[in-house]
């Protein structure tokens, strides 16, 4: 590291422990042939500082490598999570934007939001806060580089920008729910969580298929 603390003139890499990438390891000084081949389920996570064009030399960390998901792996399980998490979230935002608070419509856009950016303003406003935010706030300074976190922080940013989209289906669901049976059924003695079980769930089955539809669908395109 710098002598200020600071890593802006580093880069990390991430090196799986492969035959080849062990030779490789075992030329770096500090590092010897028997912690560059100590196991094959080993990480090499470095710091490489850029100076005129060319990598210096690199500073390496042992991390263990948790599970190995593959490709087709990560794919079910970020489906998945995505398909669950952002239906969930959605549902329950639409809800409590229905029942008539004040802020409704400044909320309704604040949610939507994050679906208009573009995927390079997500990336540099994602970028920013797993590199400088929270390692600040919680004291962990490897997130994305970290196998066991980087599944779940690329769930995260997905669930995050696909939430609003989601919103807007289960609000126009909501929208189209008669509240002269609403009323009826409140009248009658029906509390919250009847009504939403005989009366909103119901009448919302198109909408969630329409969400489950269109989150499968574009989780499985991330292939």
């Amino acid at each position: 590291p710098l002598e200020d603390g600071s890593l802006d003139d580093y880069q990390l890499f991430r090196v799986p422990m492969t035959t080849m990438t062990v030779r490789a390891v075992e030329g770096i000084d500090g590092v010897s042939s028997r912690d560059a081949a100590r196991s094959k389920n080993m990480f090499a996570l470095g710091l490489v500082s850029w100076m005129y064009g060319r990598p210096t030399q690199p500073t390496i960390d042992w991390v263990e490598k948790k599970f190995e998901m593959g490709v087709v792996g990560f794919t079910l399980f970020f489906t998945l999570c995505n398909v669950v998490l952002s239906n969930l979230l959605a549902f329950f935002i639409a809800l409590a934007l229905d029942s008539g608070i004040r802020t409704q419509r400044v909320l309704r856009s604040v949610f939507f939001l994050p679906n208009v950016l573009s995927m390079v303003v997500v990336a540099l406003v994602w970028s920013f806060v797993f590199a400088h935010l929270l390692p600040r706030l919680t004291g962990v300074e490897l997130w994305m580089g970290d196998p066991a976190k980087a599944p779940w922080l690329i769930v995260l940013v997905q669930v995050w920008q696909q939430t609003g989209y989601l919103m807007v289906i289960y609000l126009a669901g909501m929208s189209n729910i008669p509240s002269d049976v609403l009323e009826a059924a409140s009248i009658d003695g029906a509390s919250f969580r009847r009504r939403l079980r005989h009366i909103t769930l119901p009448l919302l089955v198109p909408a969630f298929t329409i969400c489950l539809f269109l989150s499968l669908s574009h989780s499985l395109k991330s292939f």
